[in-house]
């Protein structure tokens, strides 16, 4: 994945505050795959568990990236790009990208949950748009390195963000969090999904309750019910409200939207959850179901 950068100054700031080193050539995009680097990015090279990033510092050199975030220093070949050397490179990632979403006051919009997340996403956006300049996740890059990139993308022209937020193991949704610092929630469900991370349903609730800022005991009850506490709506089976269904059922006639999104079974449409927190998100940012265009 790879994003523009369009204020190179600002992000040489923060990478100076971070860091303490000074970059002196302008930062145009920035990157964790050497495939995708082009002259000018800020390459970041990630340790996983099948390969090194750092392994790759002397492709991307060839390609004239501007910098390089690393985690240990090349020192066996002449490298033209500058190396910021950190201890963590992918917890610096999501430092940087923190700094960056802190430039801008605006709504921003995290969707979670065990199924259903990218969906919602792209139907939400579908909706947004008509009324805001929206700024949303790529495709399904929810993880520690996808949020901060998609961060990242963020710039002055946006009114709001959207977000999408993965889970594998307990701490990724309050880490997540931390970083986006979202102004808005919305939990598409909660379901024994990735229980080789979890163990247990129970430690998906008590971390989805996290983020949700209630008491688990509430959560587990999933009668969220329409009240209210600050920007968070809960809903659940048991509201009936006939204007939530008309929302969305009006979206999903749309031919334009069918041809954009060619299999709309496989967003799973009859689940209630999926389309009542789906519906219950723009009326709360002033779109009424009326406003939908043909």
């Amino acid at each position: 994945m790879r994003i523009n950068i369009n204020k190179s100054e600002i992000l040489s700031q923060i990478i100076k505050k971070i860091t303490g080193e000074t970059l002196t050539t302008p930062i145009t995009g920035i990157t964790t795959d050497s495939r995708d680097c082009k002259p000018g990015d800020l390459y970041i090279a990630l340790l996983g568990n099948r390969s090194d990033g750092h392994d790759f510092l002397y492709q991307v050199d060839n390609i004239n990236a501007a910098a390089a975030l690393v985690s240990k220093e090349n020192t066996t070949e002449k490298l033209k790009l500058k190396q910021i050397c950190v201890q963590d490179t992918n917890k610096v990632l999501g430092m940087i990208a923190n700094k960056w979403r802190k430039n801008y006051d605006i709504p921003v919009i995290a969707i979670t949950g065990s199924n259903g997340k990218t969906s919602t996403k792209e139907l939400l956006y579908h909706i947004l748009k008509e009324k805001y300049n929206v700024h949303a996740t790529e495709g399904n890059y929810n993880t520690s390195i996808g949020l901060p990139l998609s961060l990242l993308g963020l710039n002055k022209s946006h009114d709001i963000s959207i977000i999408e937020m993965g889970a594998n193991q307990p701490g990724d949704i309050k880490y997540l969090c931390e970083i986006a610092e979202p102004t808005h929630g919305l939990i598409t469900n909660i379901s024994s999904a990735h229980l080789e991370g979890f163990q247990t349903i129970e430690n998906i609730v008590d971390n989805i309750s996290r983020y949700l800022k209630k008491d688990p005991c509430e959560v587990r009850k999933r009668n969220f019910y329409q009240k209210k506490n600050k920007n968070i709506t809960h809903y659940g089976m048991k509201i009936e409200d006939n204007v939530i269904h008309e929302i969305f059922n009006k979206l999903i006639k749309k031919s334009n939207y069918k041809r954009r999104y060619f299999k709309i079974k496989k967003f799973n449409l009859n689940n209630k959850h999926l389309k009542k927190g789906l519906a219950i998100t723009p009326v709360k940012f002033g779109i009424s179901f009326t406003t939908i265009p043909p």
